[in-house]
């Protein structure tokens, strides 16, 4: 199912460095506010986004939590955040799925 090849060795990079931002990265509000909640949900939805890339079925589990993070995000006042995952949940385990097809000697 996973083959260590040059693609997917970037592709968990990226992934992994992303995480890392959205662990460290200093959140402007104050913690007890609704856009503190709101920015980190988002910030958790992009990670769990680029997580769905090219995993199999585990990714399409992760875009479609990053999708209802993109929803939780909209709602709670981050709407171009909320809307960048959303679309981004739909379009990317296509394209992994895609891309892992290719992959494939038939």
């Amino acid at each position: 199912m996973f083959g260590l090849d040059s693609i997917f060795v970037v592709e968990f990079g990226i992934a992994i460095a992303i995480t890392i931002y959205v662990a460290n990265a200093k959140n402007p509000f104050e913690k007890s506010t609704d856009e503190y909640q709101a920015l980190r949900l988002c910030r958790i939805g992009l990670a769990l986004l680029v997580w769905s890339f090219g995993t199999g079925a585990v990714g399409w589990a992760f875009a479609l939590t990053a999708f209802v993070l993109g929803i939780i995000g909209i709602v709670k006042g981050r709407t171009m955040y909320g809307v960048l995952i959303i679309v981004g949940s739909v379009c990317v385990p296509v394209l992994g799925a895609i891309f892992t097809l290719k992959s494939y000697e038939w």
